[in-house]
């Protein structure tokens, strides 16, 4: 039988191989539809010390990532982190939004990253940016106070005896009953607390309490201590719940005299037999932990940063001029102060966190709340808030409504609004 023309499909194989040893394949010995695959997929090679950088960057994205959210990746925080992150997608119907309840008192008015948060006379309301109802949770306290912790929100009733820890995602603690009546608390954002009360033979009693106790009146607790001496108005946590700041007031020879107790042995009780700080004539408004470890303390005369590490302070005073207003970061003091009684044309000045004075710039405006963001500084004057840099540039000024009480910040260009009966946004562009 005579031989058809070409290859056999044995002598095919063997030409090709013998080709591919030779690296040249002819076309005639590849499929049409293998060729046209390998031109439309090429192989992309990627050269080894390329990979390697990749491989490096990609670890390092990685290890950054796991350092900013090491506190949420703990074991007990796990499951909140991935609950509160699923619940803060979303788009809400956007600002202006209604008020839930009846009024908020502006201390109780305050941010949580990027989300507003607020305590009314009757609920706990959490809103993202788009006006998206996070939370909104009831409570049945006469006299509420909020404090911010990270993700967390501490919640007391000041005068009576109950409080509760939120989050995003759940009711965390829910407490009342307590022996005495409560006179301050704060929450850091490891979840560590701290609740101040009265005390029977004593004038306050201070107690912290680990993030995951149920905080009982038995041993369930990291640190308790008696102030026999000063009546406890204001207590602070740094972010890891390791150092506690307690301010007191008491008469003393016909004047007022605030007192500044720093707690970072809990071992010891006993340690510490009376205030580290002592301040005479002068009111304590706020203490807060700034973020090298000092701590910002504001009164109505004077303000001062602590470095409880070297047992030093730094005073700054206002020369006469009255305390308008200020506002509190993790990294520097706002003071609006002013030399008439009116409160109007403040002078505005920044505290650094070592209480070196960074900027000092005077306005004509009467300054009814101040919000710094980096170093963009917002005053709200009469339903307008004028923005102005770090340097003291006015850098412009937005209608925030004839009924705002209190501005906030959430970002260089944007800020929350409190009016008196529903919550706004103002975009600062």
């Amino acid at each position: 039988m005579p031989r058809k023309a070409g290859f056999s499909a044995r002598e095919k194989k063997i030409r090709k191989k013998a080709l591919e040893k030779r690296g040249a394949i002819s076309l005639e010995d590849q499929p049409m539809e293998e060729y046209e695959e390998d031109e439309s997929l090429p192989r992309i090679r990627i050269p080894k010390p390329v990979l390697r950088v990749l491989l490096i960057l990609l670890a390092c994205g990685l290890a950054v990532f796991l350092w900013i959210n090491r506190a949420n990746l703990a074991p007990d925080r796990v499951g909140d982190w991935i609950q509160e992150s699923i619940l803060g997608m979303g788009v809400g119907p956007g600002f202006p939004t209604p008020m839930a309840g009846s009024s908020i008192a502006k201390d109780n008015f305050q941010r949580m990253d990027q989300d507003v948060v607020m305590v009314s006379d009757t609920s706990f309301v959490m809103l993202n940016k788009t006006a998206k109802e996070l939370v909104n949770r009831q409570h049945s306290f006469s006299t509420p106070v909020l404090k911010v912790g990270g993700s967390r929100a501490l919640i007391y009733n000041l005068g009576g005896n109950a409080f509760q820890i939120e989050s995003r995602s759940k009711t965390i603690l829910k407490r009342d009953g307590l022996s005495h009546n409560i006179l301050a608390g704060d929450i850091s954002a490891s979840g560590d607390f701290a609740i101040v009360t009265e005390s029977e033979g004593y004038f306050s009693e201070l107690t912290v309490y680990g993030k995951n106790t149920q905080a009982l009146d038995t041993g369930d607790y990291r640190y308790r201590y008696y102030f026999s001496d000063y009546y406890i108005t204001n207590v602070a946590l740094n972010q890891e719940g390791s150092s506690v700041a307690a301010i007191g007031v008491t008469a003393y020879e016909g004047a007022l005299r605030s007192a500044l107790y720093v707690f970072d042995d809990f071992e010891n009780s006993e340690a510490k037999e009376g205030p580290d700080y002592i301040f005479e004539d002068n009111l304590i408004l706020a203490v807060q932990y700034l973020e090298n470890g000092n701590i910002a303390v504001v009164g109505d005369r004077e303000a001062y940063v602590i470095n409880p590490a070297a047992g030093q302070q730094v005073t700054y005073s206002y020369q006469q001029r009255s305390l308008a207003n200020f506002d509190l970061s993790d990294e520097q003091i706002l003071l609006a102060l002013s030399a008439s009684n009116d409160g109007r044309s403040c002078d505005i000045v920044l505290l650094d966190e070592t209480g070196q004075v960074s900027s000092e710039f005077s306005t004509g405006h009467k300054v009814l709340s101040a919000s710094c963001y980096g170093d963009r500084i917002a005053l709200l004057d009469a339903g307008t808030i004028y923005g102005y840099s770090s340097t003291g540039e006015e850098t412009g000024s937005w209608d925030a409504g004839g009924d705002a009480q209190k501005i906030l910040l959430y970002s260089y260009d944007s800020a929350y609004v409190l009016g008196i009966s529903q919550i706004r946004e103002v975009s600062l562009r």
